[in-house]
């Protein structure tokens, strides 16, 4: 997680240096530290790795100091992800940073994708649901 930086003489400066957060020194007696790729983080200074993102997470742009949450409507899988997917036609993520989507209950559907609450579950078009 420590690095000797090159003074702009090209001499090695004396001192290492910890890793700035967001960014890693991986190997031993580097002149430099990288940024986390997209995908993943490094959320204190003086690291030698980065982390991946969480399920649910996902981190869009290098040197990144934490993975942002899926937002509500959207969901991730995967470790590592740049992005995450919308919920499909007939199903919602009603909380940030979701893993999954929930099904809406049999006979109902979303009418569009990335639903955010049961409360957009519906009848799907050309049925409804009497009053009792």
């Amino acid at each position: 997680g420590r690095f000797a930086p090159q003074m702009r003489t090209g001499k090695v400066a004396a001192t290492c240096v910890a890793a700035r957060p967001g960014f890693a020194v991986p190997e031993e007696g580097s002149a430099e530290e990288l940024p986390c790729d997209m995908g993943s983080f490094a959320e204190a200074s003086g690291s030698s790795t980065c982390r991946l993102c969480s399920p649910g997470r996902f981190g869009n742009s290098r040197g990144m100091l934490r993975c942002e949450p899926c937002d509500v409507g959207y969901y991730q899988t995967m470790h590592g992800a740049t992005s995450c997917l919308r919920c499909s036609q007939g199903s919602f993520a009603n909380a940030t940073g979701s893993t999954d989507c929930r099904t809406c209950p049999p006979g109902f559907s979303t009418l569009l994708e990335a639903s955010t609450a049961m409360d957009f579950c519906a009848c799907p078009l050309g049925r409804y649901l009497p009053d009792d």
